[in-house]
């Protein structure tokens, strides 16, 4: 299982490209879940967005097909599903 820092420091580290997102719908903000499966070998196999004025928008679309690109370390035991909160 990852730890917290482990999913931190992937996260933020596309926190701008996911943010880039925001210019299929200019001046309009908000926070956006979304619910993610990592495989054990790092690869996030399922990725939607759940919360947010975003939900089934071409903004969220973008934020999910952007974070199912994310790899993060490698771990043992199950996948883990998990919901990240991004801020465009």
């Amino acid at each position: 299982m990852l730890s917290r820092r482990q999913l931190l420091v992937v996260v933020k580290k596309h926190a701008g490209a996911v943010r880039g997102c925001k210019r299929l719908q200019p001046g309009v903000s908000g926070v956006i879940g979304v619910a993610l499966e990592i495989a054990t070998t790092g690869h996030v196999i399922m990725a939607s967005v759940v919360t947010g004025k975003f939900k089934d928008t071409k903004v969220g679309d973008c934020v999910a097909k952007l974070v199912r690109t994310l790899r993060f370390p490698r771990f043992s035991g199950k996948p883990m599903r998990i919901t990240v909160p991004f801020a465009l």
